[in-house]
């Protein structure tokens, strides 16, 4: 024992460890790809010469003084202490590359079918169903998906099928007891509360099932540094995994040029009257999220005649804790607002905490034009976020921002490509240049709609000279046009 305390404390092994916690720290530092190459050197050097004043330091030399003695024992402390910051440092730096991954490309979206009844019904279990009659409604959801989860529950009991085209009469024969069961996709649960508000309450689920696919990949593998492209920004507020398949509440193109520095934020309200890509009907855009961000990227697309060469889904309710890790973000009002949390928004420059930024963005009975205004607060707070993110508070506030990000953000934006950018800004430095438009269009309650035909909701009836100026922005920034 007395011998392994005296390999521990010696100067041999202590210096070894300092040179094992500078090649590690080495190591992670290059694995991040956030570095540049002078970065990595200049590191590299710095860690050589600590190494070498240490080596300095705590070997022993000829004994003619006290000072000669107690020096080795100051260097062995501080090259302890050096050792534990470095691993600190290491650790520091693995756990952000390991977050930051999970941030990276992630291209599955998860369906979730329930078998639902009445809940003064006598069912309580999926065998209470056997034999009985269950509503199908495959027309609005996938088909692939959808048959997975009649396929699982046809291994499970034997039933009679009904077959309907909309949710409505699916719904609406339930309740009149015209079927035991339906079979639901719990992401049109929002659409059907629409017209029944107390669905919750007057229905139960006795069986669920989770279907998860893949996206198509439509990372072309761009060059963000050198190449523009644009992000759909597709903002959801719900429970649960954020690949869970919802409607998409916030929609916006950010349109990146990195050669000129420029990003217009193009915001589409979520009433939008668009056609639906997989079903080539006409309805509400929020609702083109239904059947997952690939659908309404393509339906997107097709409005504005533009690619879409990432996407990114991101849960609204998490912006608060986003927000609060960087440390508060500062937006300007164009008038006097009263928060719903109860704080006061003055006009002029605020700096918000995260509760507030998320009032703020879901503010719109305040103006006169409602939803159009709620985007414009919404391109303002997200502005504010990007602006605090390429500032020095980031690196501050690093491991809290990805924490706070890590389950509430979904992208096919790869890390390498996130570490691309961050190193052209560490590199060049210079600022980037925001845009803002907000297509508009004349609100009109009607009749009509894909998912709800019999049912009067509130859509936005597009101008079609705005989808035109939209389009001419996005093609403008894209290609380096002023």
């Amino acid at each position: 024992m007395r011998k392994l305390g005296k390999m521990i404390t010696s100067w041999q092994f202590i210096l070894s460890l300092q040179a094992l916690v500078s090649i590690l720290l080495m190591i992670l530092a290059m694995k991040t790809g956030f570095l540049l190459v002078k970065f990595e050197i200049l590191l590299a050097i710095i860690l050589v010469i600590l190494l070498f004043l240490m080596y300095l330091f705590v070997r022993p030399g000829k004994i003619v003084h006290y000072r000669t003695q107690i020096r080795p024992l100051i260097g062995k402390i501080v090259s302890l202490i050096l050792s534990i910051m470095l691993a600190f440092a290491s650790f520091f730096i693995y756990k952000g590359d390991a977050t930051l991954r999970k941030l990276g490309y992630n291209n599955t979206q998860t369906y979730t079918f329930s078998l639902i009844v009445k809940k003064d019904s006598q069912y309580n279990k999926v065998n209470d169903l056997n034999n009985k009659k269950i509503g199908l409604n495959p027309n609005v959801d996938e088909s692939e998906n959808f048959n997975k989860a009649i396929d699982k529950l046809k291994s499970l009991i034997t039933y009679d099928d009904e077959l309907y085209t909309n949710d409505e009469s699916l719904v609406n024969d339930l309740y009149d007891h015209k079927i035991d069961g339906m079979l639901f996709n719990e992401a049109h649960r929002p659409i059907i509360k629409e017209s029944k508000p107390n669905f919750d309450k007057e229905t139960k689920v006795i069986w669920q099932i989770k279907v998860t696919t893949e996206i198509e990949d439509t990372n072309k593998d761009i060059n963000v540094t050198q190449d523009s492209f644009n992000m759909y920004i597709s903002g959801i507020d719900t429970a649960g995994n954020i690949d869970n398949v919802s409607r998409s509440d916030v929609n916006m193109i950010v349109t990146v040029n990195p050669v000129t520095k420029n990003i217009l934020l193009t915001s589409i309200p979520r009433d939008y009257y668009v056609t639906l890509a997989d079903a080539n009907a006409q309805d509400k855009l929020t609702h083109s999220g239904l059947t997952g961000v690939d659908n309404t990227m393509k339906t997107v697309e097709n409005l504005l005649n533009v690619k879409m060469h990432f996407y990114a889904r991101v849960n609204f309710s998490s912006l608060v804790k986003v927000v609060d890790a960087l440390g508060g973000i500062d937006v300007k009002s164009d008038r006097d607002l009263k928060a719903w949390t109860g704080k006061d928004i003055k006009e002029g420059w605020n700096h918000m905490d995260g509760e507030t930024a998320l009032a703020y963005a879901r503010c719109r009975h305040a103006y006169q034009d409602g939803d159009s205004h709620r985007v414009r607060n919404q391109q303002d707070v997200l502005m504010a976020i990007i602006t605090k993110m390429i500032s020095p508070a980031l690196l501050t506030n690093y491991t809290n921002v990805l924490k706070a990000v890590e389950e509430s953000y979904q992208s096919n934006f790869k890390s390498e490509q996130i570490a691309d950018l961050v190193k052209m800004q560490m590199e060049n430095g210079k600022a980037w240049r925001f845009t803002s438009y907000v297509m508009t269009g004349t609100g009109k309650v009607m009749k009509g709609g894909y998912y709800m035909p019999q049912t009067s909701l509130y859509y936005l009836i597009p101008d079609n000279a705005s989808v035109q100026e939209a389009s001419h922005k996005i093609n403008q920034i894209m290609e380096g046009m002023e």
